[in-house]
């Protein structure tokens, strides 16, 4: 969620879509790359 004019604004991402952040605006991870760490092999 992104704050702009005091509102929260959702952004949606799915599989091989780079996620893209204000705060940390060098890291290129995509939403399933994300996802892949939290799943136990």
């Amino acid at each position: 969620m992104t704050l702009v004019d005091g509102l929260y604004e959702e952004s949606v991402f799915q599989g091989n879509e780079i996620i893209k952040s204000a705060t940390f605006p060098i890291l290129d991870l995509t939403a399933a790359q994300v996802l892949a760490v939290g799943q136990v092999s």
